[in-house]
């Protein structure tokens, strides 16, 4: 259906691209396209080790981005090649869900740069499909970008982590939540492993990441 709709509005290509929150170092991206070989391969949508593409722009969320400047910003030959597969203009959205995870929806064409007036009239759409791309395709994908084990995490598990995240000790949350240190020592250990972490740390990182807290 948005790549149907996408054709509809004027736009020869469509990508959707779904970035996983963790692991924090190297993020899983998915890709669908029927972009050209050439592109699908280049920066346009892959992401490095970092989790972080050519269109970065793009990933702050809910701000639409020009994905004409991207095109443009890569080096010659990329370019060139790009320009060369049809690939000159076009339109990109990401959308953040409760979990953390990105999904960057991108029309392009090879002619007619894109014009306000034309936003105007078919922008407000392209949001929507965006927006319903990524409901869509990153429910189908739960299980691939979040770990079935963090839907476990329990509330006084996620209380424990928030305070951690605000830098308390131990002894601190333990005044805080009115229970006893061993006890939250015992909780600590429960979702360390539920979130596959090494240590308290780690664990509220990931937390936070995956929209566990703030509680």
């Amino acid at each position: 259906m948005v790549l149907q709709r996408g054709t509809e509005l004027g736009f020869q290509f469509c990508a959707y691209r779904l970035t996983a929150p963790i692991p924090i170092t190297r993020r899983r991206t998915f890709v669908w396209s029927n972009y050209p070989n050439a592109c699908a391969a280049s920066p346009v949508l892959d992401a490095d080790r970092s989790g972080r593409g050519a269109d970065t722009d793009a990933q702050a969320c809910g701000v639409t981005a020009d994905a004409t400047q991207v095109f443009e910003s890569m080096a010659d030959g990329l370019w060139a090649e790009t320009s060369d597969q049809g690939v000159r203009y076009g339109w990109a959205l990401s959308v953040r869900d409760r979990w953390g995870a990105v999904g960057t929806l991108k029309f392009a064409r090879g002619t007619r740069e894109i014009v306000q007036e034309e936003l105007d009239d078919i922008e407000p759409e392209m949001i929507w499909l965006a927006h319903l791309a990524h409901d869509t395709i990153g429910s189908l994908m739960r299980d691939e970008t979040i770990p079935g084990e963090i839907a476990r995490v329990s509330l006084v598990e996620r209380q424990i982590l928030l305070w951690t995240a605000e830098g308390k000790t131990v002894s601190e949350i333990s005044s805080i939540l009115q229970m006893s240190v061993r006890n939250i020592n015992f909780h600590i250990q429960n979702v360390v492993g539920k979130l596959g972490a090494t240590n308290k740390t780690h664990a509220a990182v990931k937390a936070t990441l995956v929209g566990l807290i703030p509680v």
